[in-house]
């Protein structure tokens, strides 16, 4: 147990260490992604070792004040010094003039993080209980997911070499913007916005080994580089499972993605299960009748539900379009009534294909209903773009 406790504190030890003294996007030992991130690095390691050296200094000086000042047989008390002028300056100054250094480099990192570069790409992002959301200034969001743990989880886009503006606020608690690997966590607040600017680094920058290769909707590849959203303020049950992905693409890559998500493709049911990605649907309902924050979405539709107080409700499309606009209005027996309302954050169409999803799974949907949404389209689909926020 102890060599492997000391080979993991060598480890951490070597990685913020040498990740300090690199420049962002080399990652010689975990150097962070962001131009803030070597900033915050390198005033992470300087408080440590300012602390490192300030313990063992005091550590050493009590240890040796306590051997050749201690009281010996025989020996009368000596009177102490009630004051020394240059010895109590010294040790007010010198802390005083570190700490204001501290205070400054800290608060110059706090202001690069919070203003972007000339003409920055804007990027709205919403935190809701449990999942993030980024809307792009084409009004599309992302449809894709990955798989963090057990939770397919969303993947967001920002293109390589470019100044970034992530402009949050959050629609219910105080959720923590926290990407490690930028070295930055920036609370997100209801009814206000909070900033985040970054700059991505060039990818062709990068050691090869840190780049994967991900594919768009036509099968063509990119080389990209993956870093972990988490969110770093608890804010309920499912606090742990609040993930995501930010991707750093190619910019000619990052054009053809969001314009791919502007408007999902498909039959009905195809693009409801998109919607239910982008609106942050996945993050409470299951689609394979597992237990979530809300009621699984696996045979719902056309089979009733008991309700919170009595009674039972048909979940036909009147109940869901109730639920979505207005969740407290029938509660699922069982689950509780956490849900917020979704209008004026999807519109008619859109809804009408969460429908068509939530029939393309339930076994209770009559054929005719299943032929119908699982129809390829003629022409485009009739679920329109994301909605700009």
């Amino acid at each position: 147990m102890a060599p492997a406790l000391l080979t993991l504190g060598d480890n951490i030890f070597h990685q913020l260490w040498f990740g300090a003294r690199s420049h962002a996007g080399d990652r010689i030992g975990g150097a962070g992604m962001a131009e803030t991130a070597p900033q915050a690095d390198m005033l992470f390691m300087a408080i440590f070792w300012i602390s490192v050296v300030s313990f063992v200094f005091l550590m050493a000086l009590t240890a040796i004040f306590t051997v050749k000042y201690r009281r010996q047989p025989g020996v009368p008390i000596q009177r102490s010094p009630a004051h020394n002028t240059p010895l109590e300056l010294a040790w007010t100054a010198l802390p005083l003039i570190v700490l204001v250094w501290i205070f400054f480099e800290g608060f110059w990192g706090y202001i690069g993080g919070q203003t972007g570069g000339s003409l920055p790409e804007e990027i709205n992002l919403q935190a809701q209980k449990w999942r993030w959301t980024m809307t792009y200034s084409n009004g599309a969001a992302s449809s894709e997911t990955t798989l963090i743990g057990t939770e397919k989880q969303p993947i967001f886009v920002a293109p390589a070499d470019t100044s970034v503006l992530l402009k949050m606020h959050s629609t219910d608690v105080i959720h923590s913007f926290w990407i490690p690997d930028f070295r930055w966590k920036q609370d997100v607040f209801p009814n206000r916005y909070t900033a985040f600017a970054f700059k991505t680094p060039p990818l062709d920058h990068l050691d090869p080994s840190l780049l994967t290769t991900a594919k768009h909707k036509d099968g063509t590849s990119y080389q990209c580089i993956e870093h972990y959203i988490f969110c770093a303020e608890f804010c309920g049950d499912m606090h742990s499972e609040m993930a995501a992905v930010l991707r750093i693409v190619p910019p000619k890559d990052y054009v053809k993605i969001v314009t791919d998500w502007a408007t999902p493709t498909g039959t009905p049911a195809e693009r409801g299960e998109k919607w239910a990605i982008i609106k942050g649907c996945v993050s409470c309902h299951s689609a394979d009748g597992s237990r979530k924050t809300g009621p699984s979405w696996r045979d719902m539709y056309n089979h009733e539900a008991d309700l919170e107080g009595g009674g039972k409700v048909l979940v036909d499309e009147s109940y869901i379009r109730e639920s979505i606009y207005i969740p407290s209005a029938k509660v699922v027996l069982g689950y509780p009534n956490s849900m917020v309302s979704f209008q004026g954050q999807v519109n008619e169409a859109q809804l009408s294909d969460l429908i068509a999803y939530m029939k393309s799974i339930s076994q209770y949907t009559p054929p005719s209903m299943l032929d119908e949404v699982n129809k390829a389209p003629a022409d485009q689909p009739a679920g329109g773009g994301a909605e700009k926020k």
